[in-house]
């Protein structure tokens, strides 16, 4: 009765205190534990070394890329590329680029972003992070190359048609190069991974965070990640559910000033970044049945910065 009682007055904006107010938040832990599993650090980095080819997938604001860079930091060598639309083979491979000469124009071999890290990787560890890699054409960006990203094919190679200065025409990844993505999932505007492509990789799905948001113990930021927490799980579908908006939207973007400006800067947060994340998906009608659902959620999340 009393678990009863403690969500009715929390579904009808009645402030919870103290015994009532942690049991609640252990409860909320528990849900979102059950529905987002959390991938540690840990586990990501075993895998990326047993793996070699991983990318981590999840909606916006989740620590993807961050997560990723303190991964990078760990193996302690690092290449890093942030992939879009314009990203060509020429730039991640190799390619012919000019050079201007006092007669005209010289060209020159280039080694692209995937050599120089292979080339990184001959003696010791060193791991490639390709930030939100669905974002440029991976089969037309990969070509050939694609064919090297099997973990247990160390020996394969790949003639390429150009040399650059200090490398072979036939090469070969080094079975000390690790490549670790980034994907957004929210990002309905990309193309899907080409499943020839999509099988050489490992994918880890990287959730939103509750326990993140509590400790950093901004009342309304809980109770506004949590309204988000319960409207998507109780209403969205698989692919709505992809879109969920992920902790960093609830946390301090400036932790480095004045901890007496905190409360104020997550408001903003969440009002220049939460809130027209939220209104983008509903004006393309990315949230299906959850449509009726999410408005409310936004229509709330407003009333609730208007009291803050």
């Amino acid at each position: 009765m009393a678990d009863l009682l403690d969500l009715f007055f929390h579904e009808h904006g009645i402030p919870l205190t103290g015994e009532t107010k942690t049991r609640w938040e252990h409860q909320l832990e528990r849900i979102a534990g059950a529905v987002f599993p959390a991938a540690t650090e840990e586990q990501i980095l075993k895998l990326l070394r047993e793996r070699r080819f991983v990318v981590l997938e999840g909606p916006p604001g989740t620590g993807k890329t961050r997560l990723a860079f303190q991964i990078a930091d760990r193996i302690g060598s690092a290449t890093k590329v942030q992939f879009h639309p314009a990203r060509t083979y020429e730039d991640f491979v190799v390619g012919i680029f000019p050079r201007p000469i006092e007669q005209g124009l010289a060209f020159d071999v280039r080694s692209g972003d995937l050599l120089v890290a292979n080339s990184a990787a001959q003696e010791h560890e060193h791991v490639l992070i390709l930030d939100e890699i669905n974002r440029a054409d991976l089969a037309r960006v990969l070509g050939e190359a694609v064919v090297l990203f099997e973990v247990g094919e160390t020996e394969r190679s790949v003639r390429l048609p150009q040399t650059p200065d200090g490398h072979n025409q036939d090469l070969q990844l080094s079975p000390n190069l690790l490549v670790l993505g980034t994907r957004n999932t929210a990002d309905r505007t990309i193309a899907r991974m080409d499943i020839a492509i999509r099988r050489r990789f490992a994918f880890v799905s990287i959730w939103p965070d509750l326990e993140a948001v509590i400790k950093e113990d901004v009342d309304f930021a809980i109770k506004a990640f949590s309204d988000v927490i319960h409207t998507f799980v109780e209403f969205a579908d698989e692919e709505t559910l992809r879109l969920i908006p992920g902790h960093a939207y609830f946390l301090d973007p400036r932790p480095d000033l004045d901890s007496s400006g905190r409360s104020d800067r997550v408001a903003n947060r969440i009002r220049f970044e939460l809130l027209p994340l939220l209104r983008h998906y509903l004006d393309e009608k990315l949230c299906g049945p959850a449509s009726e659902a999410i408005a409310g959620l936004a229509d709330r999340t407003e009333v609730l910065l208007l009291e803050h």
